[in-house]
This record gives structure tokens, sequence and C-alpha cells, in this order.
């Protein structure tokens, strides 16, 4: 009898454990047909380091942005969120709200602003879109017309001089994403951090010498399955890129315009598989496949080497239309170059571009160009961004770049001979 008792106790803890370990898998869902203006909910992200912290967040209702789909319209607020709003890098924060129950559920994630002052007003992406399910937006749903932008959180460039990093911030901006110096070894000052709802969660395009990513959050957990985001990295589907932890520094107050938060990218712990409009699904487990980009600048006198891993996805057919080598590889070059001669070059310099893999085309030829003294980019611009190549010239994340697996330089400069 006793033994019988004991079993219903148990059976009972384990239900009683049930819903708290179900919330941190991302926990049951609400449906957007029982979302209705004047809710008062709570969202989780990371304000500093790798806690989770929680504010408040109002329903205003549901609406249907002409290009996105139903949306829910939240306000803000709380002292996680006092003096920034909602910044860059939440995307992806869980909100949840009670049912007619009193128990929380997931209702998606916080993912665009909305162009308000002091960013305290955002658009949520139902749950249910993230998942993959489909929504019907109430008829009732006033059409949105405001401004939407996407809180993902700045692109973080790591490894870079203060020339080619300014040269990179101005093909960002021209294709409206902003890019940030990433802390050095940001991975090393905090312990691996499991991928729960309201974690910081980081997309890697390389890693090594530079490192390159984006923030945000996780919303939803599902085994080794999660979901963040709330919205598309680079809308292209299937993908092959590094699934990261994160540290965040701190968040960067802007009242008009968006906040954002300083974050850097932390250890790969699996890897991102799809990316789509409403979502970034990854898998934590093995890392994706990745290209060893070695360039190598020697100095007779110092003897300089830099070396990374570059995302490959050439295995699942180019998603973006060319390899992140074509990137990754020439930012790599410009920085050898400018790391061998230990400033700017003062003329001309030649370079060969060859790709060590498998045969493609002939290797191509760049052409580095000088900046001016103060090392701000003059008007002919530095090594990553003049390669003049036989291969094709498409955008990739805000920049022209050419084919390249491995560079060598050699140059002559002021009587000091490189190879």
């Amino acid at each position: 009898m006793r033994r019988g008792v004991a079993s219903i106790v148990c059976a009972v803890a384990v239900l009683a454990l049930c819903p708290s370990a179900g919330f941190a898998d991302g926990g049951p869902i609400m449906p957007l047909s029982e979302v209705q203006a004047g809710m008062d909910c709570t969202a989780d992200t990371v304000i500093h380091a790798t806690t989770i912290s929680s504010f408040d967040v109002h329903v205003l209702g549901v609406v249907q942005e002409p290009q996105i789909g139903p949306r829910i319209l939240i306000r803000a607020s709380g002292p996680a969120v006092e003096g920034t709003g909602i910044a860059e890098g939440f995307s992806g924060s869980p909100v949840y709200c009670p049912d007619a129950m009193g128990e929380m559920r997931n209702a998606g994630a916080i993912s665009a602003g909305v162009g308000d002052y002091g960013n305290d007003d955002a658009l949520v992406t139902p749950i249910e879109q993230m998942l993959g399910e489909p929504v019907t937006p109430p008829s009732s749903a006033p059409r949105f017309t405001g401004r939407v932008r996407p809180l993902l959180g700045p692109l973080m460039v790591g490894g870079l001089s203060q020339s080619l990093l300014h040269l990179l911030q101005k093909a960002g901006a021209s294709a409206g994403r902003t890019i940030l110096a990433a802390p050095a070894d940001a991975a090393s000052s905090f312990p691996v951090q499991p991928l729960v709802p309201g974690a910081s969660v980081a997309v890697g395009y390389s890693d090594g010498a530079i490192p390159t990513g984006g923030v945000g959050t996780v919303t939803y957990r599902d085994g080794a399955n999660v979901y963040a985001f709330g919205h598309e990295l680079d809308g292209a589907g299937r993908r092959s890129l590094l699934l990261q932890d994160a540290y965040v520094y701190s968040v960067i107050g802007n009242p008009n315009g968006l906040s954002y938060k300083l974050a850097a990218p932390g250890h790969t712990v699996g890897t991102l598989t799809s990316d789509t409009p409403n979502a970034v699904v990854g898998q934590v487990g093995p890392a994706p496949t990745l290209v060893p980009v070695h360039a190598t600048a020697r100095d007779l006198d110092t003897g300089r080497e830099i070396s990374l891993d570059s995302d490959d996805e050439t295995a699942i057919g180019l998603p973006l239309g060319t390899s992140l080598v074509d990137v990754i590889a020439p930012m790599e070059a410009g920085q050898a170059a400018t790391a061998i001669y230990d400033g700017p070059p003062g003329k001309r310099v030649r370079a060969d571009v060859r790709d060590r893999g498998a045969p493609r085309e002939p290797p191509a030829a760049a052409v580095l160009q000088p900046i001016r003294g103060d090392g701000i980019p003059g008007r002919r611009r530095p090594p990553a961004a003049r390669a003049r190549h036989r291969s094709h010239d498409r955008p990739v994340l805000g920049l022209r770049t050419a084919r390249a697996g491995a560079v060598r330089i050699a140059s002559r400069h002021e009587g000091r001979r490189s190879d």
C-alpha cells in the first residue's frame, strides 16, 4: 500500500514539474485567435551578460501588415527596457500571455520596431507562423501602415583594422545594416549557454580570425530544434550556418532611432538549417561544414599570419547564389595586406588570389589600392572592396567581393621585402 501511495506521489510530482520543463522548451502556445487587445503579458530577453530578464508587455491589438501578414501590436514597459525601449537584438524575445485559466502561453516573438519615439511599441510574430502553421487573422484586424523594421541585432565583425571596418560599415549602411566591431574572443569570457527561450542566440557567417554574425533571441525550443528572431535573416531558405550562444555587453539607447544590443557571438553549439520569412530555425548538435580560408602575408622582419574558418553552403546549393568564402576571403586578404605593412601601403600592390579547392576558374587578380595616410579610406577603395576578377560579382551582406579560397601577397615596401 505504501509503495502504491509513493508511486502516486511521484507521479503527481512529475506532473507538477511538467509545465516548468515544457516552459523551458517553449511551453504551451497561444493561437492568434486567443490573443485579445488589453491583455497584460510578459516578454523575456537578455539585457546584460547571459541572464534572462523579463519586462511587461501590453497588447494593443492584432493588425495586418501588408508585406508580412498578421502581427500583434504591443507596448513594452518595466525596468529592463527603461531608457532604451525595444532594441535591435530583441528580435525573437518570447511573449507569454495568460489564457482563460491563467496559464502563461507563448504567443510569439517580438520581431520588428515601428519607429515610435522611445521604441516602446513593437510587432510580434505569432508563434504559429514561426512553427510553420497556418494563421488566419481576425477579419476586424486593421491594416498597419507604420514604419516596420526588423529588430535583428547589428552584424558584429571582429579582427578588422579600423580602416577596413569603416569601409565595411559604409557598405552595410548602403544595405540598411548596422555593422559594429565585435569584442575580441568573447567566447572565452563566459561558459556555454543553453539555447532556451529568452536566451541570446547568434547566427555566425564565419569564425576564427575574422568572426562575423548577428545576435537575436531564442523564442521556442522543441527538443534539439531552436526557433528564433521572428523574421528572416537573409530570406534564403535552407541554410548551413553557425548556431551560437552570445554575450550581451549592454543595450545602447537611442530614443530617436533604434536602440541596439552591443553583443558578440560566443560558442558554436549547432547548425542553423532554415531561414524563413517568419523565423530562423536551427538544431543543437554538430556544427556546419567549414571551408578553411588561409591568408598568408609574410614579412622578413615580422612574419605575420592570420587564418579563419568560413561557412560553406556549397553542399546545399549556395542559397545566397555564391559561397560565403567570396565575402570572408577578400576581407582576410585586405586585413593581411594592412597587417604586413603595419599601415596603409603607399603604392599599388598586386595580389594573386587562388582557390585551392576544386578547380573552378583561372585565378583572379586583385589590385590593392592605397588608403590615405590618416587611415581613413580615400576615394580609391582599400583592399577588401577593390577586387577585379573574372568570376561573378554579386552583392552578399552588402559587399561585392571576389571568389577566393587562399591568398598569398607578395610585394616590396620601402626596402622591406615580403612574400
